[in-house]
């Protein structure tokens, strides 16, 4: 009935600018068939069918129906079978002209994750032929391909990619739990530096923090909550369309939510070399840090987001942390630039940060305040402590995780710090214990209970666990990039090969992984390093791209520059008789 409608309001031209979209669709990867039929209830009124798939889906579901009149329809979607936490869908089919006709109902405004779902119509009005449940994912093929000889983490590396597929959206859409939708600006920090190294990834997060900008800019934009910026200071960005991780989570953390900011920009400019973004939105940047200053006196995390940084007593602790390791990366930022003035400014803020947290929550004995997983690993990571005192924390660290039977209690914010941290503490039995660990909650666990999207508790999809792949990377693989950050160095011109395979002293039931094969795939080409621990020698192949230096250090800390090729090392255990293992280079290209 259109009898009350207004007529069309007519709008000026629009002027807007027309650009072609810069990274690749959304695209349908799997078609999933139930495991089996549903139970066909026969009563009057709604009938319910519920499905199962077998495997966790971040995408939609396709319902082939046949309809008789009109009917609403409703689906739910879970990732466990009691639908605790499920979401919902609600649509109307439209009447039938003569006869019912089949119709396809793929619903495309929102994904959602689910392993199980419940299609409730009237009876009569509604027939289901069949269903079909669509993996969605962001078309890339993934920047790290890794296998090895332990069966478990090969999947569990499927699992991290999966991961990251199913949320790098363009958009914002419905789905995986947090908050109805994808991770909000926040907790984004946690997984979008690390989709951020992959190889095409450049154009998508650099739509993201246009997103983001321009939020900062325009307080009608349902956007993160920046601290406010001088509009002089700020370049105006052309980007109508809120990205992904702006969420509508009403617990904003404005602060967390500039970390992201910072992190994402920081690296794409260390793994694409994309200085004049650094330079754009520098002044942002600087603009938003500095005024933290005005937040509270003593400097110190207050009011933070408690599914970031949990609920404990330590939150504010780990916050504290997470902001000074971001303005250590602020500083670099303003090296980088020439901005020595700049660089002065932050690091003496972090410096009183650091002050205020040193009185705040380190006693004179060096007792952190709290000693759980989550602050030990905070304060370690983010460079707080003395080297005395690490020592001292880093054995805290080991008697929690010893006294949780090496399961990784750590929130969010800086889950992706505690593998990094034991294995600079010297521990990387620890780390490979903890990775390894088969009883839940852990990732081998969930991995083996069935899950397809990452998570260490069964049914608690978690994307910070994505922050895994970095240690993948930089310990199995062993690739860093180099500790400096000029045009020369950054961005994989120059970079740093020193796998951790787990042998020595410390592996005393013997080698849990023997073998690994890993290809990274960055701007600059391709890098491969094979690495296998056999009986009487541990060997080690590397290929270096074109335009690509490497320095390769082998377990036993001799180190050997190379170029671009293939080279090929030995690491002899009982050389000469003498324990003393010896190096060997053949460049074989």
């Amino acid at each position: 009935d259109d009898s009350a409608w207004l007529p069309v309001q007519v709008l000026p031209e629009f002027r807007g600018e027309l650009r072609s979209q810069p990274f690749p669709n959304l695209a349908v990867t799997q078609v999933l068939r139930p495991l089996e039929l549903p139970n066909l209830p026969q009563q009057p009124g709604r009938a319910t069918l519920q499905y199962a798939f077998g495997s966790d889906v971040v995408g939609r579901l396709r319902l082939d129906l046949r309809c008789h009149e009109a009917d609403d329809i409703r689906v739910h979607y879970s990732i466990d079978e009691s639908f605790a936490r499920a979401t919902t869908d609600s649509f109307s089919t439209r009447r039938p002209l003569d006869h019912p006709d089949m119709q396809i109902c793929e619903p495309a405004f929102a994904l959602h994750s689910f392993r199980f779902v419940r299609v409730e119509y009237t009876n009569g009005a509604t027939e289901v032929e069949d269903a079909f449940a669509l993996r969605v994912a962001y078309a890339q093929q993934p920047a790290l391909k890794m296998r090895s000889d332990h069966a478990t983490l090969n999947e569990l590396i499927t699992v991290l990619h999966n991961s990251i597929s199913g949320v790098a959206m363009p958009v914002p859409m419905r789905g995986v739990q947090q908050a109805e939708r994808l991770p909000d600006a926040g907790y984004a920090a946690t997984w979008v530096p690390m989709f951020a190294q992959q190889e095409r990834a450049h154009p998508l997060v650099a739509k993201w923090l246009a997103d983001m900008a321009l939020a900062n800019q325009n307080p009608d934009f349902d956007g993160p909550n920046i601290p406010p910026i001088p509009s002089a200071l700020s370049s105006p960005v052309p980007s109508p369309v809120p990205s992904p991780i702006i969420g509508n989570n009403t617990r904003t953390d404005a602060v967390a939510q500039l970390e992201t900011f910072i992190h994402l920009l920081w690296a794409v400019y260390r793994h694409h070399d994309d200085r004049p973004l650094l330079e754009k939105y520098y002044p942002l940047v600087r603009a938003a840090t500095l005024a933290y200053r005005h937040q509270d006196e003593k400097l110190l995390r207050k009011d933070v987001d408690p599914q970031l940084f949990g609920r404990d007593y330590d939150a504010a602790l780990v916050a504290t942390c997470t902001f000074y390791g971001t303005l250590q990366i602020v500083a670099q930022m303003a090296a980088v630039l020439g901005l020595m003035a700049d660089r002065e400014l932050v690091q003496g803020l972090a410096d009183a940060l650091r002050n205020e947290f040193r009185r705040r929550y380190l006693t004179a004995d060096v007792y952190l305040v709290g000693e759980t997983q989550s602050g030990f690993v905070a304060a370690l990571y983010n460079n707080l402590l003395e080297e005395p005192e690490q020592q001292l924390a880093a054995q805290g660290l080991i008697r929690k995780l010893q006294e949780n039977q090496y399961h990784a209690d750590v929130v969010p914010a800086v889950l992706r710090g505690l593998l990094p941290t034991l294995s600079r503490a010297g521990r990387l039995d620890m780390a490979y214990m903890v990775l390894l660990q088969t009883s839940q909650p852990s990732w081998f666990g969930n991995i083996n209970a069935g899950s397809k999207l990452v998570a260490r508790q069964p049914g608690v999809f978690d994307i910070a666990e994505v922050g895994l792949l970095e240690w993948l990377v930089e310990s199995m693989m062993g690739i860093t990039l180099d500790d400096r950050y000029g045009a020369e160095d950054n961005a994989y011109k120059r970079v740093r090969i020193q796998p951790m395979p787990p042998f020595g002293k410390q592996f005393l039931a013997g080698s849990p992984i023997q073998f690994v094969e890993a290809e990274l795939h960055t701007i600059q080409g391709v890098f491969v390093v094979k690495w296998q621990i056999g009986p009487h020698k541990f060997t080690l192949d590397v290929v270096i791209p074109p335009s690509s230096t490497a320095t390769v250090v082998m377990p036993d800390g001799i180190e050997h520059a190379v170029t671009s090729g293939r080279h090929a090392f030995v690491m002899d255990f009982d050389a000469g008789g003498d324990g003393i293992p010896t190096l060997l280079d053949t460049n074989v290209s």
